[in-house]
This record gives structure tokens, sequence and C-alpha cells, in this order.
């Protein structure tokens, strides 16, 4: 066995005497070179202009202004999406910010969400934050809270 960082072969190191240094972090590697050539990586999770002006309208009126995303299984189309406003995320959470407005979502429900779109919608009957578009969901049901998952 070779040291971390240093690969060998059974009859030693390989090739004659050199030693090949392996990449254990490739993934954070390749972000840091697209970094530093300017590339942003793109958020697997967007705010879209009416949830950051209803966050920054409950943020000016000093009620808790940070919206959560929440994946739960259930609803009729087998996962259901569930919004909630906290004052502060939490530890673990993934932060996900524009213009001052913020949304956090946990580890496991970011798993089901990708190019998904967030938006505070206002309709007739109703008005609250929605999940607009969600790549990974196959079908959704009519009140646009529950999706089946394409994995």
């Amino acid at each position: 066995r070779g040291t971390a960082g240093t690969a060998f072969s059974r009859h030693g190191p390989l090739g004659a005497g050199t030693v090949a240094t392996l990449r254990w972090r490739a993934a954070p590697v390749r972000w840091c070179a697209a970094a530093a050539a300017g590339f942003e990586p793109r958020p697997q999770v967007k705010l879209l202009d009416g949830a950051v002006r209803r966050l920054k309208s409950l943020d000016d009126q000093q009620q808790k202004a940070v919206l959560r995303l929440m994946v739960n299984s259930g609803g009729c189309s087998g996962y259901s999406y569930e919004f909630s406003l906290v004052a502060e995320p939490e530890k673990d959470d993934k932060i996900i910010e524009r213009d001052g407005a913020r949304l956090v979502v946990d580890e496991i429900s970011m798993s089901f969400l990708e190019n998904c779109e967030v938006d505070y919608v206002e309709e007739m009957i109703r008005a609250g934050f929605q999940v607009v578009k969600n790549k990974l969901a196959e079908s959704a049901c009519g009140c646009g809270s529950s999706f089946n998952v394409n994995m």
C-alpha cells in the first residue's frame, strides 16, 4: 500500500521509478478550474422575481423572511412541496440568495429538485409560493404542490 495521494502497482510505483499523484477530489478541482476561468455553476434552485419581491416585503415588515422549501413523501402524485417561513437557516441548509432574498433547502429535498424555479404566485382564489418548474417532476397534480419524480 502506498500513502494517500500516491498510486502503486503490484510491483512498486507505477512506471520506471515514477510515482503518480492521484487527485482524490476531482469535482472540487474541476470546479476551481472552472471558477478560475470565470465560470459560475448554475444553481439547482432559482428564485424568480415574484418570490424575491414577496420575501423582501416580508423582511421590510420585520417578519420571518427566509423561505424554506421541503420535499415530503405523500400527496396525490407521490411527493409534495412544503413551504414555510423561518427566521434563519439551519446549519446544513443549502442557501439560495438573490438580491437579498433567501431560500433554504435541506440536502435530502435538494435531491428532488433540478433546474427548479420558485415564484410567488397571486391568483384569484389564493396567493403563495410555488415551484413553477422542476425538471425532475414527471407529472404534477392540479393543485401544483404534488408531483411524481422522474429519476
